[in-house]
């Protein structure tokens, strides 16, 4: 048999096998024919034939009549399996909106009746997976490795040289040592710090970076610091007194709106705020009328409370200049980082992992509106 004759569709040997031969099947064949012309045979050995057999097999078969019947028996098997597996996917998604909706309504009812346990419990929960995914990332070990090489000081930035205890609230603390966290807002604090206000709020303080921050660049001043994670206001408690500033800085819990003016009676105030979302409902002048003489710089979240940057704009529009602050550039973060890491460290340690929509306002009290307040 020759190649020739393997092209020839009258070739006995070959049509028998092939119903509906494939291009790869026709090459391998070929090649087979070539090798055996090159040695010197015209034609295929029965060890060849079984070659070809298996090669050329399931050409042959594919227009069979019980290919055929097997091809629609697998189609209907699948069809069968497929409708099975929307099924489980419709009872499984109809149970995880079960699932989401009686969780809100616990959380709902529960809110009614102890909003400040709410809160907390809340607030646990949240820095737990924030912790979990800093473990998970490899966020946590990075922060060690350049706690090992900063010696848990801070490097840069407005609060440099304070002391952070890395594993007293592992979250963020990689851009607190290096200096870079929220370095958008350097500018904001040291204007802050240049007008020496006498009392700082600090709600959401985290593991006290502004509270400590604040209460060492300003020796005269009270530092007042919030957050309903009961590890979070120990950790406040830990970096205060690694700063020796724990004489100062005091930490507490939830904070409900009312309960601000007793603190911004107290003096010239700075109300440094960071808490998920409940910024509009926190920073209302009618329920602390002392607001409109304070400095703010406060984080909003639009994803959480879309309306709140607007809201808060306008109550304060009489009183207070505002500036809206956007987020930086990681790359900027980088290029602003002091190089005790390596680059690829860095990129991992400047990231704050923030969204995106989050941005800043600096409210700055007219000076008509801090002569009223004082009359």
């Amino acid at each position: 048999m020759t190649e020739r004759a393997y092209d020839d569709p009258g070739a006995p040997r070959v049509e028998a096998w092939f119903a509906r031969p494939s291009p790869r099947n026709r090459a391998n064949l070929s090649a087979l024919v070539r090798a055996r012309r090159a040695s010197g045979r015209d034609a295929l050995s029965s060890s060849d034939g079984l070659c070809v057999f298996g090669a050329v097999y399931t050409g042959a078969m594919r227009g069979s009549p019980w290919m055929s019947s097997a091809r629609r028996y697998d189609a209907a098997t699948h069809e069968k399996a497929r409708s099975m597996r929307s099924s489980r996917a419709a009872i499984a998604t109809l149970a995880g909106t079960m699932r989401r909706r009686a969780k809100a309504i616990v959380k709902f009812g529960l809110a009614r009746v102890a909003p400040s346990l709410t809160l907390t419990l809340l607030s646990i929960r949240s820095r737990r997976l924030i912790e979990r995914q800093a473990r998970d990332l490899g966020l946590a070990e990075c922060a060690r490795r350049l706690a090992a090489a900063a010696g848990s000081v801070v490097q840069s930035g407005p609060f440099a040289g304070m002391r952070l205890d890395v594993e007293a609230l592992p979250v963020h603390v990689a851009p607190k040592l290096l200096g870079t966290y929220e370095n958008e807002l350097h500018p904001a604090i040291e204007a802050a710090i240049s007008r020496k206000p006498e009392v700082i709020l600090n709600v959401g303080c985290a593991e006290g970076y502004y509270a400590v921050g604040f209460a060492l660049r300003l020796p005269e001043a009270t530092v007042h610091a919030f957050d309903a994670d009961p590890k979070a206001r120990r950790a406040t408690a830990r970096n205060a007194a690694l700063n020796r500033v724990g004489d100062r800085v005091h930490a507490a819990g939830v904070l409900q709106a009312e309960g601000l003016e007793p603190f911004l009676r107290l003096g010239r105030a700075l109300v440094v705020m960071d808490c998920e979302g409940a910024e509009a409902h926190l920073l209302d002048p009618l329920r602390a009328p002392s607001l409109v003489a304070a400095n703010i710089l406060v984080e909003v979240h639009p994803g959480v409370a879309p309306e709140a940057g607007a809201t808060i704009t306008d109550r304060f529009a009489a009183t207070h200049a505002a500036n809206r602050i956007e987020q930086a550039e990681l790359q900027e973060r980088v290029m602003t980082a002091p190089p005790v890491l390596s680059i690829p460290d860095l990129r991992i340690a400047v990231d704050e992992r923030r969204d995106e929509d989050i941005f800043w306002l600096v409210l700055v009290p007219r000076p008509q509106a801090v002569a009223d307040d004082r009359s």
